[in-house]
């Protein structure tokens, strides 16, 4: 059985089972924070990346296209979904709402955007 001062019976020292936590050394704890933090990004880029062939397959013009950067998915979701407020008669904000540059990076002749227009 266990003897004083921690030490189990074979001379081995006593775990402790305070809770899900065990004792980690300096360099366990940070290859388990790295580990842990590597997982959780990769998840953040697979929900980010589906979001993206969501809108992706929505926005007419870019459908099955073959690899498309995600910027230009963005672009053309922006446009899309500017024109069908136009349509509907809602008011569109500035292009730069969230503090960019001022300068839109490509027009609406720059991008293949003639789906809008018929």
């Amino acid at each position: 059985m266990a003897g004083a001062g921690g030490v189990a019976g074979d001379g081995s020292p006593k775990s402790r089972r305070r809770g899900a936590r065990a004792q980690y050394t300096a360099e366990e704890k940070e290859r388990r924070r790295k580990v842990s933090h590597s997982a959780i990004e990769k998840r953040r880029r697979e929900r980010t990346n589906s979001v993206l062939c969501k809108l992706q397959r929505m926005v007419p013009g870019l459908g099955k296209s073959s690899k498309v950067q995600k910027l230009e998915i963005l672009q053309a979701s922006a446009i899309y979904i500017s024109e069908l407020r136009r349509r509907l008669n809602i008011d569109v904000d500035d292009v730069d709402t969230c503090g960019g540059s001022g300068k839109a990076s490509a027009t609406h002749s720059q991008m293949n955007v003639g789906f809008l227009l018929t």
